[in-house]
């Protein structure tokens, strides 16, 4: 008698209707960030990106940047922002906390002249072309300060349609 019992209140305890069931989370993906120090190593992840139908994100930063370090704590980690950046783009980071020369002339070359400078690249034909012929190309879009997660969802969907 208690089994069925027991299998009684087991079945009658199936769980909601998928009408009432909450949205899944965003999986937690890593962000696979890849070091650039060249313009020879930008050109790589460009064509990269290009061949994965992906586009290409730079972040320039230092350790001694406080907006810089935000963005990595509270955006970039973000379950949402990691989820569409896995998807959606090659992502990269240009250090210059120890600044050198070929760090600060890509830093100049990719437009950063303050940082943070987040740099996004839709990797258009145009994109591609011009980064295999050593040219940096003007980005879709760029952010200069810190941004929440929720600010920059909407830029990364954006970028992020055909």
């Amino acid at each position: 008698m208690h089994r069925s019992i027991g299998f009684a209140l087991l079945l009658g305890c199936g769980g909601s209707s998928p009408e009432t069931s909450p949205e899944p989370e965003p999986v937690a993906t890593e962000l696979r960030w890849r070091d650039v120090t060249s313009d020879d190593a930008l050109s790589k992840l460009a064509a990269d990106a290009r061949a994965n139908g992906r586009g290409l994100m730079l972040d320039v930063r230092a350790n001694w940047c406080m907006p810089c370090l935000d963005l990595e704590s509270k955006t970039f980690s973000d379950p949402e922002v990691r989820a569409v950046l896995s998807r959606d783009f090659v992502v990269a980071r240009l250090d210059v906390t120890d600044s050198s020369a070929d760090t600060d002339a890509l830093k100049v070359r990719v437009g950063g002249h303050t940082i943070p400078w987040v740099v996004f690249w839709t990797m258009t034909p145009e994109d591609a072309k011009a980064f295999a012929e050593g040219e940096v190309p003007p980005p879709a879009k760029t952010v200069s300060t810190f941004v929440s997660a929720q600010e920059l969802l909407p830029l990364l969907g954006a970028l992020s349609q055909p």
